[in-house]
């Protein structure tokens, strides 16, 4: 009799072992997740903000290339009417 309460003990200690360590292991488990479910979230939070401020690069980007070209234009436009005017006094000094 002794030996069959003792050998309950024991079966119930193990018992209450495996259950903590289960308990323990899952939850290191939920831990885990947890900490790996929120760096995701951050990283794609992280990723979203980057698209944003990569979009509105690209925005500033094309403005800045808009005025490029409106410069181009005008500096185009200025150099042939200097060009006209320089053949228009060219033509002068020949006559006279």
């Amino acid at each position: 009799m002794r030996d069959r309460l003792w050998f309950n003990m024991c079966e119930r200690s193990s018992f209450k072992v495996a259950a903590f360590v289960i308990v323990m292991v899952q939850a290191f488990l939920l831990g885990w997740q947890a900490t790996y479910a929120a760096r995701v979230r951050d990283d794609s939070l992280r990723a979203q903000q980057l698209r944003i401020e990569a979009t509105g690069l690209l925005e500033s980007a094309r403005d800045a290339n808009d005025q490029a070209n409106a410069l181009l234009v005008q500096i185009e436009a200025r150099a042939r009417r200097l060009r006209a005017k320089e053949t228009s006094d060219a033509a002068q000094v020949s006559c006279l």
